[in-house]
């Protein structure tokens, strides 16, 4: 007799398929990092994502995504650069911000540098995962 298939989990399927991701605390967001040279699992796991053309990848891009309900920001990268990684944490940090109805205060931004060290710590430890060399 077959096994019956577990519910669909997501977090299951990116780790199958060799993305890195991480739960973006205390939001209700997933952080996925995938590396721009692997198009194929991007476009297996992510169907209905635009990707760039081939050679004419900028050197990182963030995307918001929602899959199954769950809301996920993409962070892909084509050489792991640490200046890279922390512009694509603030185009996260707005996504995730903006999406949980978060206001930036310019006047107490304790909690938001707090975020953000996060973000990048996190992004920085998926790409040496997916091999970027420090």
């Amino acid at each position: 007799m077959a096994k019956k298939k577990k519910p669909f989990d997501l977090c299951v399927m990116f780790e199958e398929n060799g993305l890195q991701w991480f739960p973006a605390y205390p939001f209700s967001h997933v952080v996925v990092v995938y590396r721009f040279d692997d198009v194929k699992t991007i476009k297996k796991v992510f169907k209905h994502l635009t990707l760039s053309k081939k050679g004419q990848e900028p050197a990182g891009r963030a995307t918001d995504y929602v899959m199954h309900g769950y809301k996920i920001v993409l962070i892909g990268l084509k050489d792991g650069d640490i200046r890279t990684i922390a512009h694509e944490c603030i185009h996260a940090r707005s996504y995730i911000f903006q999406d949980s109805n978060v206001h930036v205060d310019y006047d107490n931004d304790e909690a938001e540098a707090y975020f953000f060290g996060f973000l990048t710590q996190n992004v920085f430890d998926c790409a040496k995962k997916l091999g970027f060399t420090y």
